[in-house]
């Protein structure tokens, strides 16, 4: 599995905190649908976005696990902590992160 500075994972971290960011709004403006319209565009608002990070964060995952499939398949080899499949993914990811950059 790609290491935890290399994949990302405080990003995860940080994702988590926004998720949870996100989730205590929507039961913020559930409690206060009472207050106004206002309150239950703002709850329908959340919900949609806290669903289409959800969806984001399972494309990430299977895009990940993509990734790891085909350095194994190209390196003819079954185990990810194998430094040439760990250094063609980090390769991989550092491409992707460049042309993301020129966009």
């Amino acid at each position: 599995m790609l290491s935890r500075e290399k994949t990302g994972r405080k990003r995860g971290n940080m994702d988590a905190k926004y998720l949870a960011e996100i989730r205590a709004r929507e039961q913020a403006a559930a409690v206060h649908e009472y207050d106004g319209i206002t309150d239950l565009i703002y709850g329908r608002d959340v919900k949609a976005l806290l669903a289409e990070v959800e969806r984001q964060d399972q494309q990430i995952t299977t895009l990940k696990k993509a990734l790891e499939i085909m350095a194994m398949d190209l390196y003819e080899c079954d185990d990810l902590s194998n430094p040439a499949i760990q250094n063609a993914l980090e390769n991989y990811i550092h491409q992707a992160s460049e042309q993301e950059g020129k966009k």
